[in-house]
């Protein structure tokens, strides 16, 4: 049986900064992400100060701790207007008591309406 998880990402974007957050969340049935030393579970991305045109990125590691194979998914609340957030998974089964590692990317884009410049 194959299972799918997804690893959830919700933006808040504060418009006199545009200091945009990321926080992390996990969806899915026993799937666990941590950093990168396989011990912390990662609960929220810290991007960085980043002005347009400008990409962070992030190394995270899903573990899936269920009974079932994995296949994973993204899902961001980011408007693609402000950037877009990606990473580097193949799209390959996620298998029992394995883990992979990951690295997220956000890009902010170079034509931003609206960007406040300090």
């Amino acid at each position: 049986m194959l299972a799918v998880a997804s690893v959830a990402f919700a933006a808040v974007v504060i418009k006199t900064q545009w200091d945009i957050r990321s926080q992390l969340q996990v969806l899915g049935y026993e799937l666990k992400v941590y950093e990168v030393d396989g011990v912390t579970e990662c609960t929220a991305i810290d991007w960085d100060s980043l002005g347009q045109g400008e990409s962070s990125y992030h190394d995270i590691i899903a573990k899936n701790t269920g009974d079932y194979f994995l296949n994973l998914m993204t899902n961001t609340t980011l408007d693609s207007s402000v950037g877009t957030v990606s990473w580097n998974y193949t799209g390959s089964i996620l298998y029992v008591n394995n883990s992979t590692a990951l690295r997220l990317t956000l890009n902010i884009s170079i034509t931003i309406s609206g960007w406040v410049t300090g």
